[in-house]
């Protein structure tokens, strides 16, 4: 199967959400006050946007202990037929966010986003997204001295919904966690699955991938070409070779456009523009490209960080790379 990756992948905002944020205004659906979506027209009346997706806040622990790193998740669980979108939508679509609010002293680590899905859409139209249920994880550490006997960990999650019809929601999380000198684990097979479902820089003693990069984005306007070599060991040529699939998440500011993969033995190189957008303020923040392959039982992933830089003539230096765990995308 040819290596699946879109034309050009826009920001989001450069393309739907302007008016699709307009359209669900003008027709009434967008939060009220408790934070909810509003009814929306042409839904079963056995079925409401509050049904499409439910939110949990977990933690791999029962007890926080003073100074001991944990982790926590936000779990999304989709409709069957419905989905939400990864951190960059794709063409269409709106990213889920999740802001966290931890007690003081308490420190999260950013969002950390499993492998996940293509929808290819009439219109050529590519986006990136989670249907079943997914789990968007981050690793807390608690100061070294804690007071009282609990903690509250609290999280404002939105999300758009899509099927034929696309659904904002949205909820406040919430949840509570005994202090103790001992960590109690929790979820673990949970947080183990999902956390087997992440990217990852490096590190895998499985499969080691290094990586190439040649190019840097540089501030200046003008469309910079970037190429990306991933080389693996013989073992790992067959599973590269099935359903190579890339995943560009530019921050704001920037567009990956002429995404093409082209697989060679023992290598795949990846070719890319990024451009400035116009009347955007970029905000320096490095332009993540992911790269997964692997039979849909066992997708594998690796991400690399292209920096932006203020010299036009500077190199990303090599980086060095690694595999994710079996994965059921």
């Amino acid at each position: 199967m040819a290596p699946r990756c879109p034309g050009p992948v826009r920001r989001p905002g450069e393309i739907l959400a302007p008016a699709l944020l307009f359209l669900l205004a003008c027709v009434g659906l967008l939060r009220a006050d408790d934070g909810l979506p509003l009814a929306l027209p042409g839904l079963p009346d056995a079925e409401t946007p509050h049904d499409l997706v439910k939110a949990e806040l977990l933690a791999d622990t029962r007890t926080v202990a003073p100074g001991r790193p944990f982790r926590v998740g936000v779990l999304l669980r989709m409709k069957p037929g419905w989905h939400v979108y990864w951190r960059n939508p794709g063409d269409a679509g709106l990213a889920t966010t999740v802001r966290f609010d931890l007690p003081s002293g308490f420190v999260a680590s950013p969002l950390q986003w499993p492998i996940p899905e293509r929808y290819e859409l009439p219109g050529d139209i590519v986006d990136y997204g989670y249907s079943g249920q997914v789990l968007l994880l981050a690793d807390v550490t608690p100061p070294t001295k804690l007071d009282g006997e609990t903690v509250k960990l609290a999280a404002r999650v939105d999300w758009l919904s899509c099927n034929e019809k696309c659904v904002p929601g949205g909820a406040t999380l919430s949840l509570t966690l005994a202090v103790g000198q001992a960590a109690q684990p929790d979820h673990a097979e949970l947080f183990a699955t999902w956390a087997g479902r992440l990217p990852t820089a490096g590190g895998a003693a499985d499969c080691p991938v290094s990586v190439e990069v040649e190019g840097v984005v540089a501030r200046q306007a003008a469309p910079q070409a970037i190429r990306v070599t991933l080389k693996w060991n013989k073992e790992c040529d067959a599973a590269a070779a099935v359903d190579l699939r890339c995943y560009p998440a530019p921050p704001d500011g920037c567009a990956v456009e002429n995404l093409k993969v082209t697989p060679q033995p023992g290598r795949v190189e990846v070719s890319l523009t990024v451009r400035r957008l116009t009347g955007i303020r970029a905000d320096g923040s490095p332009v993540a490209l992911l790269v997964s392959w692997g039979p849909k039982d066992g997708r594998r992933g690796i991400q690399v960080e292209l920096p932006v830089s203020g010299d036009p003539e500077a190199r990303a230096p090599p980086q060095s790379g690694g595999t994710t765990r079996p994965d059921d995308e």
